[in-house]
């Protein structure tokens, strides 16, 4: 996954092994006592543009110190084995479970693969994202990259609007919203100008 970043004027990408449904997202938060893997979430060519309503349900469970959304801003004061959340990403809704030890940065993401079909997926409103590795990721620190524009940007048009922590590229949309078939992806390559721009590199059918 590619993330790109401006120096100055003139942005550069830096790269990183491993690191939106059209529209909000919609989350909600259930605890667990015991560990495991995230819930199954299903994948569909739902989505469109459209999209689902931007607010978010599910408060987490004080009890066990889930987060009231899924998110990867703060550490955690106590260990917390299992926290779920179900939101919509741009392939489908999908259940994703998150856990968190004492004493360590931030919140990790259960394994969980990715559709093949479908790489390159994120989830508005989440800093969840699909990898090249086909593998469910949840980004943070204190300067993630821009998550993935919640719906595709046109071709020539500048990856950079005043964000200086870059984008996330490339980026997966269903094409189903366009009255097309199949999976398109758009990333971020240089532009006529020195500057990065949005280009289709796998479009739809």
């Amino acid at each position: 996954m590619r993330y790109h970043r401006r120096r100055l004027r003139l942005p550069f990408v830096v790269t990183f092994a491993g690191a939106t449904a059209f529209g909000c997202s919609t989350e909600s938060a259930n605890s667990k006592s015991s560990g495991g893997a995230g819930g199954s979430g299903g994948a569909s060519d739902a989505g469109g543009l459209d999209g689902a309503s931007g607010g978010v349900g599910g408060a987490g469970d004080a009890a066990t110190q889930c987060p009231p959304t899924l998110s990867n801003d703060v550490g955690c004061s106590a260990d917390v084995e299992n926290c779920e959340y179900t939101v919509q990403c741009q392939g489908g809704p999908q259940t994703f479970s998150i856990w968190c030890k004492k004493g360590l940065d931030g919140w990790q993401l259960s394994p969980k693969d990715c559709d093949a079909s479908k790489l390159y997926d994120s989830c508005p409103g989440t800093e969840v994202y699909c990898d090249e590795n086909g593998k469910w990721v949840l980004r943070g620190g204190l300067n993630p990259p821009v998550p993935c524009p919640a719906t595709p940007k046109a071709d020539g048009e500048m990856c950079f609007d005043g964000e200086e922590r870059g984008y996330t590229s490339p980026c997966g949309y269903p094409c189903a919203p366009l009255g097309k078939s199949g999976w398109m992806v758009t990333e971020c390559v240089a532009g006529p100008d020195a500057g990065l721009v949005w280009q289709t590199s796998v479009a739809c059918q």
